[in-house]
Formats: structure tokens, C-alpha cells, sequence
């Protein structure tokens, strides 16, 4: 009592900014590699047919479209990274608990940057001009590892570092840099695809905020205070604790009163047992998981990255500028997931799910309809305007909801002694989904020998209706303002529930949940809660 909160200091300004640089080359990755494959130097390198091939239409009902055999090919360039990421989250996450963040952090880059290398000198080096795809396969692969040590690690390390009441805001920087590497490629690759070697310039592109967080990595910033109290070191804690209270009233008793609630913690958490694997799916750390996994692999679900991805197909398909368009597009994206980081921490990150995703779902359904009911797009452009808009405010809703909040919830709501690897895990299916519902599933299904543009929107759209939405609705508690050491009373659980202690049963949990949406759908109810 009487012990006011943690400020924003430089120090801490410094620790967000240059972790979001990892969310930063993640976002270059995302924006360059599906605009690289439909290059037209990187199609006559790897001996593929031009993606807009001269005489035939881009759109309406005669549009050349890949065959499968190519999509297929795509798919996998794109799957490698995603595959990649998938094998090194759990290696990531065991790292960051036995090393800590900063070293896993560190070796993340080193991979990322030979990865981006390897893909942008692909069929060049090492004395194979005809190796394009299978460089192209492997330099993503190596890439992917680095990018699941990176997205198991920093945003738990920039929530840990973080003050409780920016802990949302300061996560969604990381989303935001993401999205600010999606929109840099958007415009970038507008130059590139004018260049035979365009492609290469794009993919080496993705190695320089990797050497940047690095260099910082290694010359300036600090481990975390939970990772040293966790190995007994209170006095490196309490040194890391008092860099970030500088500057906050009562500096001193501050990072004590924050170092005796890590310590407190932690002493309640190994008293129950082991810091093994087995703990994530014990007590409350089993309603953590299933909803830092679920929220985390629902982030993907939404097919976002098939519209990051393949956005100038997508917009083509519509009969519009495909390059102006995806630059559009993408910068929506980054708009919605900067006014997010205004918002989160006010409107709590249900609140934000639930209604990102009713719009979402609006945007999804009225798409598949006129995609349907109206064959030529080309004859009527008001309709393909129309359906345009929608998509973008599909990203709109995206960016302020299922965008940072991905992040956001899976960094915050695992207890300290998994918290590494329950990140891990949560990262390790949101790349599964990644590659089910962005590199494979939607492109390869709206082939036209397959189930063709149409089929694929009302795929999704189904997707949307019954996973995402039932998701944001029964998996996520309300954890705005919480500190990451109250945050188990959030997710109390037992198996048979224990009244005494009011810990619930696993349906009761979903029941509060659904009472939340409940209360949050409801416009006059909701503000009460946002008040």
C-alpha cells in the first residue's frame, strides 16, 4: 500500500524499442517473401511461368491463375520458414528458461541473418546457378529457427521487463514493428519488382534489423529480473530492477516491493512441484495454456497471413492495382495496431478480441456472398470497391484485435516457472496455423483446380465462425491491470474445483468467460467495465 507504480523510463523506452526491432524483421520477412515468388526475375531464375503473363487478364472470369503445381511449390518456400519456426520455438523457449531471454535473443539473430543471406544469394553461391529452390527452401528453414527463438522470447522479455499498467502497450510495439516491416516491404517492393534482382535486394533486406537488436542485444541491454531471481541471483535482479524504477518515486522500495513479489511467487510455484514440461498441464497452468496457446494459434487462424502473404493476388482477383492496393492494405494493418497500443491497456484485451472479431466475421460473410452472386468483377467495379473495403477493414479489425492481442495474452498469462516454455508451445501452433491457413491452405485451395477462388472465401469464412469466434469467447478471461504474479487467481483451476479456496472446475472457467462476452457485447454494460 502507499507504493506508487512503475514510470516509463528511458531505460525501459530502450528495452521496448529495440525488441520491437525483432517484431520488426519478422514483419520484413511476412511482407517480402510471397511479393520475392511472384517476381518475375525470381520466376525466370527458378524456371517458373510469369505470374502476369503478357495478353492475359489478371482478373474476372478468363484470369490466368497458377496451376497447383506451382501454388504447391509457394506453399512450401513459404512453409520452410514457418517449419522452421515450429522446431525452434520448444528449443527457444528451453533455452530462454535455462540461459535467458538475452542470450536466446542473441542466437535468434545470428540465425535469422544467415538465413536472409541464404535465401537472397539463392542459385548464386556455392558454385549452383540452378539451385534456386532448394536454397530458397533451406535458408528459410535456418531463418524459421531463428524466428522461433525470436517470437518464444522477446515478448516475454519485454512483458517481464515492462510496467504492469504499459505491459499491454509495450507487447503491442512488438505487433506494431511487425506490421511496420510489412508495410516497408509493401513499398519497397514496388522498386524491386522493377529489377531483375529486385527479389534478392528484398530478401537480404530482412538481415539488417536482425544485426541492429543483435548489436544491442550484446552491448546494451539487460537480463531479466525474473530469469536472475529464478537462478537465486536476487542481487542482479534487484540491479536490473532499480535501472527501471529510475526516475519513480520511491525508486528503492519499489524494485524491493517488485523483487519480493517475484520471489513470492516463484516460492509458491516450485513448492508445488518440478519446472518440467508436465507443469503446463497441471492446475491452473492448464487454463493458461489453452488459452496462450488457443489465442496465440487463433492470431493465424484468421488466415491473415494468406491476405499479407498474397495480398497483390488477392487484390488482382478483385480487378484492382495489385502493388497500390497491398501498400494500402498493409497500411491499414500498421494504423489499426498503433492506435492498439492507446487502447489495450484500456479496453482490456477481451474486449478488443471480441469485438475485432464480430467485425472480422461481418467482413468474411459479405465477401463470400458477392463473391458468388456477382461472377465478373471486372464488369462491375463498384462491387469489387465495395468487397475491397471490407478486406480493409478485415485488417482494421484485425490490427486492433487478434494482431497485438496474439502476443499480448500468451506473454502475460502463464506462471513464472513454465512461463518460457508455455511461450514456446503457444508459439510452436501459432506457426502450425501459420502454415495451414496462410502458406498452404488458402492460396492452394483457390486454385482452380482445387476449389477455386470462391470456395476458398467461404472456407474461411466457416473457419472464422466456428474456431475464432467460439475462441474469443470461451478461452480468454479478462486480464487487464493485472500483475504477472496475480495472474494465476485469474486462471484458478482444479480438476474437481475447490470451493474453500475458490478455485473452479475446467467448465466454470469457460462459463466466466462466456459471461464476460456476454457483459463486454453489450455496448452500455461494457462501458461500465471500460470505466
Amino acid at each position: 500500500e502507499g507504493i506508487p507504480k512503475r514510470n516509463l523510463n528511458a531505460f525501459t523506452a530502450l528495452v521496448i524499442a529495440v525488441s520491437a526491432f525483432g517484431g520488426l524483421l519478422f514483419g520484413l520477412d511476412s511482407g517480402s517473401t510471397g511479393a520475392a515468388v511472384e517476381m518475375d526475375g525470381f520466376r525466370t531464375q527458378i524456371g517458373w511461368p510469369s505470374a502476369h503473363p503478357n495478353g492475359l487478364p489478371t482478373c474476372g472470369s478468363d484470369a490466368h491463375h497458377d496451376p497447383s503445381s506451382v501454388t504447391g511449390k509457394e506453399g512450401i518456400i513459404l512453409f520452410m520458414f514457418h517449419l522452421g519456426a515450429l522446431v525452434g520455438a520448444p528449443i527457444g523457449g528451453e533455452l530462454s528458461d535455462r540461459f535467458g531471454r538475452r542470450a536466446t535473443i542473441f542466437v535468434a539473430c545470428l540465425l535469422f541473418i544467415l538465413g536472409a543471406l541464404w535465401q537472397a544469394l539463392s542459385g548464386s553461391a556455392l558454385g549452383c546457378g540452378t539451385c534456386t529452390y532448394r536454397d530458397m527452401v533451406l535458408g528459410r528453414l535456418v531463418g524459421g529457427l531463428g524466428l522461433g527463438f525470436m517470437l518464444t522470447t522477446v515478448p516475454v522479455y519485454v512483458s517481464e521487463l515492462s510496467p504492469p499498467q504499459l505491459r499491454g502497450a509495450a507487447v503491442t510495439c512488438f505487433q506494431v514493428a511487425v506490421n511496420i516491416g510489412i508495410q516497408a516491404c509493401a513499398g519497397f517492393n514496388v522498386w524491386a519488382a522493377r529489377h531483375f534482382n529486385g527479389w534478392r535486394y528484398a530478401l537480404a533486406l530482412q538481415a539488417v534489423p536482425a544485426a541492429i537488436v543483435a548489436a544491442c542485444i550484446g552491448l546494451f541491454l539487460p537480463e531479466s529480473p525474473r530469469y536472475f531471481a529464478k537462478r537465486g541471483e536476487d542481487g542482479r535482479a534487484m540491479g536490473v530492477l532499480l535501472q527501471l524504477c529510475a526516475g519513480s518515486e520511491k525508486a528503492q522500495e519499489l524494485a524491493s516491493c517488485e523483487l519480493d513479489d517475484i520471489k513470492a511467487e516463484l516460492a509458491e510455484l516450485e513448492a508445488a512441484g518440478s519446472l518440467s514440461w508436465r507443469e503446463l498441464f497441471r492446475g491452473s497452468a492448464l487454463t493458461s495454456l489453452l488459452c496462450g496457446v488457443g489465442i496465440c494459434m487463433t492470431q493465424n487462424i484468421t488466415c491473415i497471413n494468406y491476405f499479407i502473404n498474397f495480398s497483390p493476388v488477392i487484390i488482382s482477383n478483385l480487378c484492382l492495382s495489385p502493388w497500390v492496393g497491398s501498400i494500402g492494405l498493409n497500411g491499414v494493418n500498421l494504423l489499426a495496431s498503433i492506435a492498439c497500443v492507446f487502447v489495450v491497456d484500456r479496453f482490456g484485451r477481451k474486449a478488443m478480441l471480441m469485438w475485432g472479431t464480430y467485425v472480422i466475421c461481418t467482413a468474411f460473410l459479405l465477401n463470400s456472398i458477392l463473391f458468388t452472386v456477382v461472377p465478373d468483377l471486372l464488369e462491375n467495379r463498384p462491387v469489387a470497391l465495395f468487397m475491397l473495403a471490407w478486406i480493409f477493414i478485415f485488417m482494421a479489425a484485425f490490427g486492433l484485435s487478434w494482431g497485438p492481442c496474439g502476443w499480448v495474452v500468451p506473454s502475460e498469462v502463464f506462471p513464472l516457472n513454465v512461463r518460457g516454455k508455455g511461450m514456446a508451445l503457444a508459439t510452436t501452433f501459432n506457426m502450425l496455423a501459420s502454415i495451414l491457413f496462410g502458406d498452404f491452405g488458402p492460396n492452394f485451395v483457390s486454385s482452380p483446380d482445387v476449389l477455386g477462388v470462391i470456395g476458398a472465401w467461404w472456407l474461411m469464412t466457416a473457419i472464422v465462425f466456428f474456431w475464432v469466434l467460439p475462441v474469443a469467447i470461451f478461452v480468454l478471461p479478462e486480464t487487464r491491470g493485472l500483475t504477472l504474479e496475480q495472474m494465476n487467481s485469474a486462471f484458478a483451476y482444479c480438476y474437481a474445483g475447490d470451493a474453500e479456496n475458490n478455485v473452479g472446475t475446467m467448465s466454470a472457467f469457460f462459463r466466466r468467460n462466456g459471461r464476460q462476452a456476454w457483459t463486454l457485447s453489450c455496448p452500455r454494460r461494457a462501458h461500465d467495465c471500460w470505466r
